[in-house]
């Protein structure tokens, strides 16, 4: 079985359950984020298993940061 956070290539992939509890948010906020194009599409790493990358989400962090402080993100 998977576990939350599984490590492919020695890079770390968050489940949707453990990248929510990152971002602190819930579940169904981070779907949206990814259709929102906020966050890109998760990753599939089975067959019913898909998870976002920790880095994509350290992205989405320093971008929120930064537009939070008044800095340009783009």
């Amino acid at each position: 079985m998977l576990q939350q956070t599984d490590i492919v290539q020695g890079r770390s992939i968050y489940r949707p359950a453990k990248a929510a509890e990152y971002l602190g948010v819930s579940i169904q906020t981070v779907y949206r984020y990814a259709k929102m194009g906020l966050l890109p599409p998760p990753i599939k790493i089975g067959l019913r298993a898909s998870g976002w990358m920790r880095s994509d989400l350290d992205s989405f962090i320093s971008k929120k940061e930064q537009e939070s402080r008044g800095g340009d993100a783009a």
